[in-house]
């Protein structure tokens, strides 16, 4: 039964590392909750890229049916009917552009975690200490019990020395 005591070390050791490898670890719950704020990040980009798509759809099937849409791009341009004239007043600008948003690429961030290792590390000095913990007072057990019985046999033999001389 008093091996028992040698293993608690190593199980607060095993404990240790489950604790800290599910609080911190690359897989842990700090990470999952990085990840998770990463998630909708990008559900909000991707509702904004289909919006954008929805749009830019409307945009190119106005294009190649609706004829009224098409003069008006062609007159942004500077193009208009043949019996149409232009007059170009100079130093205004040109009309502005459509400006075409494509989106945004957005990459997902690493989560930051405790690697394993310097988990792995960590619960093992623990164990260490706590196995020093169980030992050491069992070592000064044991030497302290063995001078007292050195102690014994000492007076023993001498008590017997004694006797035989003054017997």
């Amino acid at each position: 039964m008093n091996f028992i005591k040698y293993l608690a070390p190593l199980w607060i050791g095993v404990c240790i590392y489950v604790i800290c490898s599910v609080f911190t670890g690359p897989t842990g719950l700090s990470a999952y909750e990085q990840l998770r704020v990463e998630q909708e990040k990008l559900k909000v980009n991707m509702e904004n890229l289909k919006r954008l798509n929805t749009e830019l759809e409307n945009t190119g099937n106005a294009l190649i049916h609706d004829p009224d849409t098409i003069a008006m791009y062609a007159r942004e341009l500077g193009y208009g009917y043949a019996d149409e004239r232009f007059i170009r007043i100079a130093g205004l600008e040109k009309s502005p552009k459509q400006h075409i948003d494509p989106g945004q690429i957005l990459l997902a961030a690493k989560p930051k975690h405790t690697s394993n290792a310097i988990i792995f590390i960590f619960a093992f000095w623990i164990a260490f200490g706590a196995f020093l913990c169980v030992l050491v007072p069992d070592l000064l057990h044991i030497n302290y019990a063995t001078a007292q019985s050195v102690r014994g046999a000492a007076r023993k033999k001498v008590s017997e020395q004694w006797h035989s001389i003054f017997s």
